[in-house]
C-alpha cells in the first residue's frame, strides 16, 4: 500500500515539476504570464470576499434540504 501512495506522490510531484519548470512545452508558468491572460485576469470582475466557497455553500443547502 505505502508503495502505492509513494509511486503516485512521485508521479504527481513530477508533473507539477514539469509544469512549472518545462520550457519546451506549455507551462502554467508561461500562460499566466503571457500578456493575453494577464489582461482577461486584469479585467475580471471582482469579488466579495467568502467565508463559504460556492461548493460549501451547495453541499450545505442540500444536506438542509434533505432533513
Amino acid at each position: 500500500m505505502h508503495y502505492v501512495i509513494n509511486k503516485l506522490k512521485s508521479q504527481i510531484e513530477k508533473q507539477k515539476a514539469t509544469l512549472l519548470d518545462d520550457e519546451e512545452s506549455l507551462s502554467i508558468e508561461s500562460l499566466l504570464s503571457s500578456d493575453k491572460f494577464q489582461s482577461i485576469i486584469n479585467n475580471c470582475r471582482s469579488f466579495r470576499s467568502r467565508f463559504y466557497t460556492p461548493f460549501v455553500t451547495l453541499i450545505l443547502s442540500l444536506r438542509a434540504m434533505e432533513c
